[in-house]
């Protein structure tokens, strides 16, 4: 998320849809100086299945002006584990 970058975020969460692509894609285009901060706050795995609950923030400047802003997100997170590597499958609210 830091580096603003839709290639790095897509092999980070190759499950993410277009309508998600879009917004971030809108977003990093508006943002500067951005700072993520997650937490897993529950994970539960089963075999190559992990469910979690994360939650955050995203520090940022927006705008003309470079305001800086925090934004604080929580969310549901889906994992799956693939030749050892655990990837970000589903991203809901």
């Amino acid at each position: 998320l830091e580096s603003r970058s839709m290639p790095e975020l897509q092999t980070a969460y190759p499950g993410l849809t277009p309508a998600q692509r879009q917004s971030w894609g809108r977003f990093f285009l508006d943002v500067q100086e951005m700072r993520a901060t997650l937490a897993i706050d529950d994970i539960d795995v089963k075999g190559d299945v992990a469910e979690a609950r994360v939650s955050g923030q995203y520090q940022y400047s927006a705008g003309n002006a470079r305001r800086q802003e925090t934004q604080r997100v929580a969310f549901h997170a889906t994992f799956r584990r693939d030749a050892g590597t655990w990837r970000l499958t589903a991203v809901t609210q």
